[in-house]
């Protein structure tokens, strides 16, 4: 069986990171254009239509470079921040895309272990190193050295929902939790790719020892491991496929466009069970 994890792109319409707005697609060209404009229709009557998009490059299902954030005055690689605002040409994502990933992919569905009757975690939930060992085990699942991380926590069902049991908010999206011990986990059994059904991976605002930070696991994992993250992935068909079969590893395969100097992409990850 074949899934293909990405959201639709719908004009105006979509989860987008505070800042962003969501996609919009128009119509330039169509049938009755040839009228308005007075054009001449092609020889042998062909018609045709284009398309224009204006979108942030993470306004939809989306992989981030390793130039997309830091902390400090460094990227990914130890290379200077002042010339991010031009792209940097050893961490935009055109040198993901000069290869592509290709993997095993492994779902863990913290949803459905945690999030009791509707199988989504609650606002502002923190996932955890333990939560995501502990959904492995309840899947019986082995996870390996360099295995492709999807993560699911009900979110972007939650948007998508027509009567949602929660109101979905950009800043209150569950998603992981910063510990020294994930981090190490990380490192350890070297994640090339966490990819998740939400906006950021993980939770957006969080308390670390008394203090706020926003997006840390961005600069632990990006800037200093080099962990390329994924977001806005649509798993909840994945997830109720993998809970028939009990099926939870597959082929991971996604490429981002050949945007040079570009802090991110659109991308159509397809899995391969």
């Amino acid at each position: 069986e074949t899934f293909t994890l990405q959201l639709p792109i719908t004009h105006g319409v979509g989860p987008v990171f505070p800042g962003r707005v969501p996609a919009m697609h128009f119509m330039t060209q169509d049938e009755s254009m040839y009228s308005v404009n007075k054009l001449d229709e092609l020889a042998g009557g062909v018609k045709y239509s284009d398309d224009a998009v204006f979108m942030y490059l993470q306004g939809t299902t989306h992989m981030d470079a390793l130039g997309h954030a830091w902390y400090g005055d460094k990227v990914y690689g130890g290379v200077s921040a002042d010339s991010t605002v031009h792209g940097h040409d050893h961490v935009d994502v055109g040198v993901l895309a000069e290869h592509g990933i290709v993997g095993r992919g492994v779902l863990l569905d913290v949803g459905h272990l945690k999030g009791g009757d509707v199988g989504r975690l609650a606002p502002g939930s923190c996932i955890t190193l333990q939560d995501l060992k502990d959904t492995a085990e309840a899947q019986d699942v082995t996870l390996e050295k360099r295995d492709i991380l999807l993560i699911r926590t009900g979110s972007v069902g939650r948007f998508y929902q027509e009567e949602p049991d929660a109101e979905w908010s950009a800043t209150t999206e569950p998603g992981l939790c910063y510990s020294k011990d994930l981090i190490k986990w990380i490192d350890n059994m070297e994640i090339p790719v966490i990819a998740a059904d939400n906006l950021a991976v993980e939770l957006v605002p969080q308390e670390i020892e008394g203090k706020d930070y926003v997006i840390p696991l961005h600069g632990a994992l990006i800037r200093d491991l080099g962990v390329v993250l994924s977001e806005l992935y649509w798993l909840d068909d994945l997830a109720a496929d993998s809970r028939e079969d009990g099926q939870y590893t597959f082929m991971f395969t996604a490429a981002p466009l050949k945007m040079e100097r570009g802090s991110g992409s659109p991308i159509n990850p397809i899995v391969i069970k």
